[in-house]
């Protein structure tokens, strides 16, 4: 799973790496990591002060990769004429790229599975009314919220509409997504401060952390999320304990 490239929340904080935390940030352990750690003396007030924030930079290329869903696909945003708004797509190792039909938006983040032998791909969404542009060419928006959507290829080489799972006040931002075959099983960082690479629960609620929820698929091809359970603060998980796969 993968934080977008040029789309993020709006302070650098230094991460460690891990296979969970998503495919690019595992690329981008030179982004600082806990808040001990802020860059520019940003405090952890600082950021409650100043309230959700996101910024935007325009793409440079057509397509960019997301998530590599196999050794042939990959999973690629494609970048749009509008700022900031991308659609998705599944690249092939021909480069031949199939758009899936999801709304154009700014995609933060994705990770696939297979479900009942099928192609599953979850997202995580960032929604907002505008963008306003900074000297240095940066689109940011401090209105803004983010869903978790799933989407399944049926056996007829289509797709499924991009359903919503997932839609809280606090940013969603998705970790990793498998099945078991009745339930795609994802998991999440809860984050009110929508800073996902903030990992300390320092002047967080005792609601942010790392989430696991279940989404039931029903015979109408429709998602049903239960089991939402909380499994730890807004901390990486230290190297030598038991791995649920999202950190290290």
């Amino acid at each position: 799973m993968v934080p977008m490239a040029g789309c993020e929340p709006g302070t650098d904080v230094t991460t460690g790496t891990g296979p969970g935390l998503s495919s690019e940030l595992q690329g981008t352990s030179a982004r600082a990591a806990s808040a001990a750690t802020t860059s520019s003396a940003v405090t952890i007030a600082d950021i409650v002060d100043r309230g959700p924030y996101f910024r935007c930079k325009v793409a440079t290329d057509i397509y960019e990769p997301l998530v590599q869903i196999d050794s042939e696909r990959q999973l690629v945003r494609i970048a749009r004429t509008e700022a900031c708004a991308y659609g998705l797509g599944i690249r092939d190792a021909s480069g031949v790229v199939q758009e899936l039909p999801v709304e154009d938006g700014t995609y933060y983040n994705a990770a696939t599975t297979t479900h009942r032998g099928r192609l599953a791909i979850a997202t995580t969404r960032v929604r907002t009314d505008g963008w306003r542009m900074t000297p240095d060419g940066t689109l940011v928006t401090h209105d803004l919220d983010t869903v978790i959507e799933v989407m399944v290829a049926d056996n007829l080489g289509g797709w499924s509409k991009p359903q919503i799972v997932m839609d809280l006040p606090e940013a969603t931002w998705l970790g990793l997504v498998t099945s078991d075959d009745e339930n795609l099983r994802l998991t999440f960082w809860r984050d009110s401060l929508f800073e996902h690479l903030l990992f300390t629960q320092e002047r967080r609620p005792a609601t942010d952390g790392l989430y696991e929820m279940h989404a039931l698929e029903t015979q109408a091809g429709e998602f049903q999320p239960h089991g939402v359970t909380r499994i730890r603060d807004y901390v990486l998980r230290s190297a030598h304990a038991a791995g649920d796969g999202l950190d290290h």
